[in-house]
């Protein structure tokens, strides 16, 4: 579990060594928001350059809620959680799990799922989920939500459109 909020001087090496590992960024950082790329196995914050952590054999991230994060996933199965504002997450193969309740979300190959976050800031909010036109995949979507918060589902062409009210009273438009 990441703790801290400021770069060190050298970058830390997180190794998970064995198994399915994690790694919780739970502070909220004072630098912007958090950037991972599994791929790259690198963490850094958003606005800065240096590296805060070599990463070696972690499969699933969790950010803070209160930041814009950006989590690009690698090839094995992945949660990639940002858990809360406006984050950027990006599958990429085997079957992942994104979490986020605003921003954008990227599907990768194979079957991804996406979890739907109620918004906690009050504002309304807009959830961009992408994803290829694969007729043999499919993709499955949990929403933190009750039936009755469904304000509309609309289908214009290929793309779907829910309108979610939260319990804030701000809505949140899935795209």
């Amino acid at each position: 579990m990441l703790i801290g909020t400021l770069p060190l001087s050298q970058p830390s090496v997180f190794d998970g060594v064995k198994g399915t590992n994690a790694l919780i960024a739970y502070k909220n950082s004072s630098q912007g928001g958090y950037y991972v790329n599994l791929q790259e196995n690198a963490f850094y914050f958003t606005h800065e350059p240096q590296k805060i952590a070599v990463l070696k054999n972690i499969d699933h991230i969790e950010t803070c809620a209160e930041k814009d994060d950006v989590i690009l996933g690698n090839a094995p199965s992945s949660i990639l959680n940002g858990k809360g504002w406006k984050d950027k997450l990006m599958g990429l193969d085997r079957n992942d799990i994104l979490v986020a309740q605003a921003g954008k979300l990227y599907r990768g190959k194979d079957t991804d799922s996406y979890r739907v976050l109620q918004n906690t800031d009050g504002e309304a909010s807009v959830l961009i989920i992408e994803a290829d036109d694969d007729p043999d995949t499919l993709s499955h979507m949990f929403l933190d939500y009750f039936v009755i918060s469904i304000i509309s589902i609309k289908r214009i062409k290929q793309h779907l459109f829910i309108e979610l009210n939260h319990d804030n009273q701000s809505i949140t438009t899935l795209k």
